[in-house]
């Protein structure tokens, strides 16, 4: 089981948003995009949600169950890589095992990626 999500651990820097943005390779799911891009030794993950999923309330939850997701399983996430959780079409995921079950699969294509190919 994963502990807390530090503060290292997060992308938080607008540049280093758009230097995934720009150079990283997507993976699509029904609710999210997954964008993965090589980084030295850490793994630091990034969540955004779209305007598009909902009311503020709506898209606050959804970030918070994105994140309770990573903290309780950081070690689905590749390390050495920064990733970028885009939600971005507006649907049931109202708890954390139906994000845990769909970011897992988008997960498991992400962890086959070497370094070189990101």
């Amino acid at each position: 089981m994963g502990s807390s999500f530090k503060k290292i651990e997060r992308i938080l820097k607008r540049k280093d948003f758009s230097a995934v943005y720009a150079g990283g390779k997507r993976f699509y799911s029904s609710s999210f995009v997954v964008i993965v891009r090589g980084h030295a030794q850490l793994r630091r993950i990034g969540v955004v949600v779209s305007k598009r999923v909902g009311k503020a309330h709506r898209r606050n939850r959804i970030k918070r169950l994105l994140r309770e997701f990573y903290r309780l399983n950081s070690s689905l996430f590749p390390t050495g890589m920064d990733i970028i959780v885009i939600a971005n079409r507006p649907t049931k995921l109202d708890n954390l095992q139906q994000v845990g079950v769909e970011l897992s699969e988008v997960l498991s294509k992400c962890s086959r990626l070497k370094h070189s190919e990101v």
